[in-house]
């Protein structure tokens, strides 16, 4: 007598069930792990409300940022006025939109966004010198500055540059060969370097 009998199609169909069941649960639960691994585009008006941040390195004198005394390291917001004193120096550098370094007596309005900078002078005169780069100015008239070009203003003056822009805004009043400060600090570094390959040996002590 044979035990062994061949399933029925109802027994299959009994046996089955409980797998299709399992797969089918876990079918969502499968397509979301593949989902979240995904790219998936960040919605334009995320991407823009992440502002960029500017960091503040103070050459010399004292620096002021919104009226508070400050340091090299600080951090610079959008909307921020910034402030050197009679002796002051300082370079504003925002990544990829630039530097903006401010000589002394200078007061400016800064703000930004990921793609552009804005610039406004509080003074009776201003100088603007572009290192590299383009600015557009605004105020008080309007011209574009390009590499090398240095342009004084009276009163103050409102520019704005796209970014990857290096340039000087003196409201000093004083007229004077513009330099960096941070050229000035390399060259020095460079000339000090020098100076000691070209420095006589000591002459060796007679006996």
């Amino acid at each position: 007598m044979n035990l062994l009998h061949k399933p029925t199609r109802h027994s299959v169909r009994v046996l089955a069930l409980p797998a299709i069941i399992v797969v089918a649960s876990f079918s969502p639960l499968a397509a979301w792990e593949v989902e979240r691994y995904l790219p998936t585009e960040i919605p334009e008006t995320i991407v823009l409300t992440q502002q960029p941040m500017g960091v503040l390195t103070v050459i010399s004198g004292n620096v002021t940022v919104n009226g508070n005394p400050s340091q090299t390291g600080m951090t610079i917001l959008s909307n921020s006025t910034i402030s050197t004193d009679s002796d002051g120096d300082a370079v504003i550098d925002l990544g990829l939109l630039g530097r903006v370094e401010l000589y002394d007596r200078t007061t400016i309005l800064l703000t930004f966004t990921p793609v552009q900078l804005y610039v406004k002078s509080k003074c009776s005169r201003t100088s603007i010198r572009v290192i590299q780069g383009q600015v557009d100015v605004k105020s008080p008239k309007s011209e574009t500055l390009l590499d090398g070009d240095e342009e004084t203003y009276g009163g103050s003056v409102e520019c704005v540059s796209n970014g990857g822009t290096d340039f000087i805004v003196d409201c000093s009043g004083r007229r004077r060969v513009i330099v960096p400060a941070r050229r000035i600090l390399s060259l020095l570094g460079g000339g000090a370097g020098l100076l000691g390959t070209l420095a006589p040996e000591p002459s060796p002590s007679l006996p």
